[in-house]
């Protein structure tokens, strides 16, 4: 069941790489820039962006399917053992898996900003 999330967030990630990659000019106030811009690239580049969130659509239409088929239930085995709630451990893992993945990003945002001063 965490699968799913993890695959959002890869698919989003992918959407704003595909998005941020092709230049646009977008003139909009500075408090609404980045929300209109990612929506207005995201208009402009629907097509390709639909391409790129085609698994994450597969996917979760097969996971509903499942979980619909399963009467509700996410899990094949022992029901009991695997009732759904909150487990903050994913949380930490997703930040650590984030910041793993990131810390280019991270570093250059840092240093660019030194190097040039």
């Amino acid at each position: 069941q965490t699968n799913i999330v993890w695959l959002a967030f890869s698919t989003g990630e992918a959407m704003l790489e595909l998005i941020y990659s092709k230049p646009m000019v977008v003139q909009a106030s500075p408090a609404l820039l980045s929300l209109v811009d990612t929506a207005d690239r995201l208009w402009t580049h629907r097509k390709s962006a639909l391409l790129v969130a085609m698994p994450l659509i597969v996917h979760s239409v097969l996971f509903c399917a499942f979980v619909y088929y399963n009467n509700g239930s996410i899990v094949l085995g022992d029901k009991e053992a695997h009732e759904p709630r909150p487990h903050l451990a994913q949380l930490l893992y997703f930040v650590a898996f984030t910041a793993a993945m990131t810390w280019p990003a991270h570093l250059s945002s840092i240093w660019l900003p030194l190097r040039r001063g």
